[in-house]
């Protein structure tokens, strides 16, 4: 019995090492076999009773769908398999989430930039020309932190696009830009809120000092 034991244990942890072993192949260089393909009905009728009959005994084998237009495939994301697309998906998603979360840093790093201690702290010569009360530290303080925060939003949506096509294998355009409407969006509601928030407890916080 304890041999027994012994070598089912050894089994299963051979068969979690193995899972575990497939599941970083498709997170880093993926899968060397297509899961996706394409067939070409000359009749509705045929095309329809396939897009709706059982196709395999078991649960979620097959899944057809049809064809979205040859114009919106990325087709160097076909060969990627379900299985990769749909785990890099979640990870990428987990990464986004955690963007998020940390967009305060963010935007704390866009005002820390252009703050006039931050400019000599970092040795820029140019710094002690803007003193308090003038023209030019108004604006360095006021407009360059926006401009900077600005930019960086203007960037996030090709690096989300970056990310469904390049690392997820998002396999059409459409799925695309879905992704980084939804992720960007989710940002920028974190981003308003984030700024609303931290601007009112400013605010309340020069109330209180006065």
């Amino acid at each position: 019995e304890t041999v027994r034991s012994a070598r089912h244990f050894a089994d299963g942890t051979l068969k979690i090492a193995a899972e575990l072993a497939r599941a970083a192949k498709l997170l880093t260089v993926g899968a060397g076999h297509s899961s996706t393909g394409f067939v070409t009905f000359r009749e509705m009728a045929p095309a329809a009773m396939c897009h709706k009959m059982n196709l395999s005994p078991r649960p979620l084998c097959i899944e057809t769908s049809h064809a979205p237009d040859a114009r919106d495939l990325l087709w160097e994301n076909v060969p990627k398999t379900a299985t990769q697309t749909e785990l890099r998906q979640g990870i990428a998603s987990l990464g986004v989430l955690f963007l998020a979360l940390a967009w305060t840093c963010a935007i704390q790093a866009c005002f820390a930039l252009s703050s006039l201690s931050t400019l000599e702290a970092l040795g820029v010569s140019w710094a002690g020309r803007f003193q308090k009360g003038t023209y030019g530290y108004e604006l360095l303080t006021s407009v360059v932190p926006i401009g900077l925060l600005s930019g960086l939003l203007a960037v996030l949506p090709f690096f989300l696009q970056f990310i469904s096509t390049r690392y997820e294998g998002v396999k059409t355009q459409s799925a695309v830009q879905s992704l980084v409407l939804s992720r960007y969006f989710a940002i920028q509601m974190v981003n308003v809120y984030l700024l609303v928030t931290n601007g009112s407890l400013v605010a309340a916080m020069d109330e209180i000092v006065k």
